[in-house]
């Protein structure tokens, strides 16, 4: 079940292992695999956060691989970080004022009653009576 992602992988590899970079993806996929059979349920969930396990797996995958390797802990952090890195980068204008827009928006009037009005919910206490309260009230 690997998708789009799994191109940033191989990218990652190859530029940080030219020469060796057929023979560790080989051993990637392998390994996701092997890991796979247990989060093959996410494809079916109905819950976000499995839908992330696939994509975890890979990364799993790919952490061991360079284990096996003998590769650094720094090593594997930095590739690991380039890959995800590339992955959250907004690939299209569009998706690049998506992220802005936000920022842009948080000191309009709207936002501002928006987050007065969440503020408030957040700040009621908890009933008598539960464990939290008990300890830090």
């Amino acid at each position: 079940m690997v998708t789009n992602y799994r191109r940033y992988f191989v990218a990652g590899i190859k530029k940080n292992f030219a020469g060796l970079s057929d023979n560790i993806i080989t051993k990637v996929d392998a390994h996701y695999k092997i890991i796979s059979v247990d989060t093959s349920f996410a494809a079916r969930s109905a819950n976000p956060i499995d839908k992330r396990l696939d994509f975890s797996a890979y990364f799993l995958a790919l952490i061991k691989t360079l284990d096996e390797q003998g590769e650094k802990f720094e090593t594997t952090r930095n590739i690991c970080l380039e890959i995800v890195t590339e992955y959250v980068r907004p690939k299209t204008k569009f998706q690049q004022l998506l992220k802005k827009l936000p920022v842009k928006l948080i000191n309009t009037k709207l936002a501002t009653s928006f987050l007065k009005a969440f503020s408030k919910k957040g700040k009621q206490k908890l009933k008598p009576g539960w464990v939290y309260c008990q300890y830090y009230n």
